[in-house]
């Protein structure tokens, strides 16, 4: 696949993204707040990630920084979206897989039943971000539950709701274990 690039919308001039999802600066003259004219070099940009995983990029205007997701700005500058939908979904479920071919805009509807379908929505156990008890924890709970007043008592002893408890004993929660 040959590479394209295209300016990135609000920073045309000075950013650019690729169809493969490379983000370029671009070589310019910029005028800085001392009346100093700069030249920079454009170069290709090191890609961070977000705490899930996505590929993002800061950019910068001025004295404005901006933090975007890579599929994003591919799919922004690459994939028509007649539809108006507001997601970009991973087919291969390959979140650092940001070659046009690989994105489609999608509703979050569509990318919810996409992950779900392809197995890309396991949130069981320690697996979800929210989860406060290991699966040792869980575990103990079940098993050491006579040995508690309340669960009032356990709560307290493992730092969770009582209804956590409740649900864990009687497994409407971590019914994977």
């Amino acid at each position: 696949m040959v590479e394209n690039w295209k300016d990135i919308k609000g920073y045309e001039g000075a950013y650019q993204v690729s169809n493969k999802g490379k983000v370029r600066s671009v070589s310019r003259t910029v005028l800085g707040a001392d009346g100093i004219s700069r030249f920079y070099i454009g170069k290709i940009l090191k890609q961070g990630a977000n705490k899930k995983g996505y590929p993002r990029i800061s950019l910068r205007i001025g004295h404005e920084k901006q933090s975007i997701l890579i599929h994003r700005l591919v799919a922004i500058a690459f994939i028509d979206n007649p539809d108006g939908k507001f997601q970009v979904n991973h087919k291969n479920g390959i979140k650092t897989d940001n070659h046009t071919e690989n994105l489609e805009w999608c509703t979050n509807q569509e990318n919810q039943r996409h992950a779900f379908d392809n197995g890309l929505h396991d949130r069981k156990g320690i697996k979800n971000n929210s989860a406060k008890l290991s699966e040792a924890q869980v575990l103990e709970i079940r098993l050491t539950r006579v040995n508690y007043t309340s669960y009032h008592e356990m709560s307290l002893v493992y730092n969770v709701s009582r209804g956590a408890i409740c649900d864990i004993v009687n497994r409407k929660s971590w019914k994977h274990l």
